[in-house]
C-alpha cells in the first residue's frame, strides 16, 4: 500500500474516532436507571418489576455496564451489513485482530460487546438476528442501551418495526440504517441522485408503517466510507453525530434540541479531525 494511501486511511480513522470525543467517561456519573425512566414506567411495562431489578437483570444477563459505559447495539438480519457496521463504528477493517465476526452473536444467542480501541468507555454491541421481533426487546434487555441501530441492506421487515416500537415506549433512541450505498449506485448515476432515491425509499418504509419516529432517524450509509476516503460518503456523518448527540442528551437529562450544534462531534465533509464550533 502506498504511503499516501496509508496516510489517508489513518486520517479517516481519526475522523471516525472523533465521534466519541464528546462522550466523556462516566466515572463520576450518578447512579441511575437507563434514560431517566421512572419507577412507574418500569412497573407498567414489566409487570411489577422494579427499576433496580431490571438494571440487575441487564448487568447479570449481559454483563453490561450502564453506569460507566456508553452502549450502542446493532441489530439486523444476516447479510444486512450489521457486523461490518460494528467494525466500522470502531474504526476497524473487516479482517484483523479484535474484529467482530459474522454469525457469532447468532451462535451464542445474545448481544456481544465490542470495545472501541481508542475510547474504552464506548461499547458497540452486535445482537443476534431477530425472528418475528415478539419479546426480542426485553429478552435482550435493550432498554439498557444508549441507542439501537436497526440495520438492513434492502427492506426493513416486521420484526425490526416491532423492536422499534418497543424502543419508542421505553424512550431508547433508534436509528434506521440502510447499508450498501456505494454498491447501490447505478453506473453513470451521480452519487447524490442515488442517495436521494434510496433515502426516499427508506423514508417511505418508515412512514408506511405509521411509526412514531421521524424520518430524521433514517440513514443511508456505506461501511467502506468510514475507512476509505475514496468511497463516496452518504449519511455516515449524520449517523455518527446523531448517536453522539442523543447519548449526550439522554445521559445529561437535558431536553433534546434538534437544531442545537453538537460540540465535540465531527463532520466528514470538513476533513479529518474537524469539529463543530
Amino acid at each position: 500500500m502506498k504511503a499516501s494511501l496509508l496516510l489517508a486511511v489513518a486520517a479517516q480513522l481519526l475522523v471516525t474516532n472523533a465521534m466519541f470525543d464528546g462522550l466523556e467517561p462516566l466515572r463520576d456519573a450518578p447512579a441511575r436507571g437507563p434514560h431517566h425512566t421512572t419507577e412507574a414506567h418500569f412497573n407498567r411495562v414489566q409487570r411489577g418489576k422494579t427499576r433496580a431489578q431490571l438494571i440487575e437483570e441487564a448487568e447479570s444477563g449481559l454483563h453490561i455496564d450502564i453506569f460507566n459505559k456508553y452502549n450502542f447495539v446493532v441489530i439486523g438480519e444476516p447479510a444486512s451489513g450489521k457486523t461490518e457496521l460494528v467494525n466500522a463504528l470502531r474504526g476497524l477493517p473487516q479482517v484483523g485482530p479484535n474484529v467482530a465476526v459474522a454469525g457469532q452473536a447468532e451462535q451464542v444467542g445474545r448481544p456481544l460487546p465490542y470495545y472501541h480501541p481508542h475510547f474504552p468507555h464506548v461499547v458497540i454491541w452486535e445482537a443476534p438476528a431477530p425472528t418475528d421481533g415478539v419479546g426480542y426487546f426485553h429478552a435482550n434487555t435493550l432498554y439498557a442501551f444508549d441507542g439501537i441501530l436497526l440495520v438492513t441492506s434492502g427492506t426493513f421487515d416486521e420484526a425490526v418495526f416491532k423492536i422499534a416500537l418497543d424502543a419508542h415506549q421505553w424512550r431508547v433512541p433508534v436509528f434506521f440504517v440502510r447499508t450498501g450505498f456505494s454498491a447501490a449506485i447505478p453506473v453513470g448515476t451521480e452519487p447524490s441522485a442515488a442517495l436521494a432515491e434510496i433515502r426516499a425509499n427508506v423514508t417511505a418504509q418508515i412512514q408506511g408503517r405509521g411509526h412514531p419516529l421521524t424520518t430524521r432517524h433514517a440513514f443511508v450509509i456505506s461501511t467502506q466510507a468510514f475507512l476509505d476516503p475514496a468511497v463516496p460518503p452518504a449519511d455516515e456523518p449524520r449517523l455518527l453525530a446523531a448517536m453522539g448527540h442523543r447519548a449526550q442528551e439522554d445521559r445529561s437529562g437535558k431536553p433534546r434540541l434538534p437544531e442545537e450544534p453538537c460540540p465535540g462531534l465531527f463532520s466528514l465533509e470538513a476533513g479529518a479531525g474537524a469539529r463543530h464550533a
